[in-house]
């Protein structure tokens, strides 16, 4: 849920931080296009987080949300050290 959300919100950024790329993409399609389905996955996928955590105990959505923030931690201080790979299509 919580990473679909993720994944469908900075697909809107993609013509920007990869223009090459994205302009040689077999995918690639109008920037409006491209938003309004990226959009409809953020409200689905909103959705879908809605209705799993109002499921929960206290206690659960609690945990779920220190499992989250650990994981965002992580990322934060993994991806100084990674190597990133834009397209494998170019190797």
């Amino acid at each position: 849920g919580f990473m679909n959300l993720m994944i469908n919100w900075y697909l809107c950024r993609l013509p920007e931080v990869i223009p090459e790329e994205w302009n040689s993409s077999k995918f690639k399609v109008s920037n409006t296009t491209l938003r309004i389905i990226a959009m409809l996955g953020v409200l689905a996928s909103a959705l879908n987080i809605f209705l799993n955590a109002s499921d929960l105990s206290p206690v659960l959505l609690a945990l779920n949300a220190i499992v989250v923030i650990g994981a965002f931690v992580f990322a934060a201080v993994r991806g100084k050290h990674a190597k990133v790979v834009v397209s494998y299509e170019k190797l």
